[in-house]
């Protein structure tokens, strides 16, 4: 109800767009007895309505989704931008992150969901360095982004910090190392786009579609090494 009557004021005062976001979106309503699906059902009945966009969405919860809202997923108004964290591309390394889903799962959810969105604009993430990260996961990387087709790709160098379970965990890698290999996929996912496997939407400034927490400097020093 409180979620309805946001949007519901945000219509009154002109606004045609709703973005739906949250840490892990696709979790919504479950402590609660609802769910994303009969959330969105609400909102896309909604007068005055152009666009719903959600974001983001884990694989497990997208699965979900797909289950429980069926051909609402169709719906011309809403957006065909969705943003999917896969955060490494093997099972091995999926489960030292924690992750609650399986690469066959997130490879299924995706191509289920381009059959009702075929103009599906895709963006995801991966973390590179994590401990325990072998060569074989950085090699995976490219083979995903490529199989599943991913149009905007963050790129991020896993950064330790004191508490989490991830900094106990054995395999560390040093700092040089992340950064090689973050390069490594950045540079392989620029060759990708250019080589025109998907469409590439560039921002308004003419940016490639990336984003990555590595600073410039380390990232240039790693190209001329």
């Amino acid at each position: 109800a409180d979620v309805l009557k946001e949007i519901d004021n945000l219509l009154s005062n002109g606004h045609r767009r709703i973005l739906l976001s949250g840490e892990d979106v696709g979790a919504y309503g479950r402590e609660i007895g609802t769910s994303l699906a009969s959330l969105l059902k609400k909102v896309l009945d909604l007068d005055g309505l152009i666009e719903v966009r959600v974001e983001s969405i884990n694989p497990h919860w997208l699965t979900l989704l797909l289950t429980e809202a069926g051909s609402l997923l169709e719906n011309s108004r809403l957006s065909s931008y969705w943003y999917v964290p896969v955060q490494a591309a093997s099972n091995s390394l999926l489960k030292k992150m924690r992750r609650p889903y399986k690469i066959e799962e997130f490879l299924g959810s995706i191509d289920n969901l381009r059959t009702r969105i075929p103009n599906l604009y895709l963006v995801s993430d991966v973390i590179v360095g994590h401990p325990g990260e072998t060569s074989l996961d950085v090699l995976s990387v490219p083979k995903l982004i490529q199989q599943v087709q991913i149009n905007y790709l963050e790129i991020m160098r896993f950064d330790d910090h004191e508490g989490i379970p991830a900094s106990t965990l054995p395999g560390m890698i040093q700092e040089e190392e992340k950064t090689r290999r973050a390069a490594y996929v950045l540079l392989l996912f620029v060759r990708y786009l250019l080589e025109g496997s998907i469409k590439t939407r560039l921002s308004s400034l003419g940016l490639l579609p990336i984003n990555t927490n590595i600073r410039t400097p380390e990232l240039f020093q790693t190209f001329i090494d």
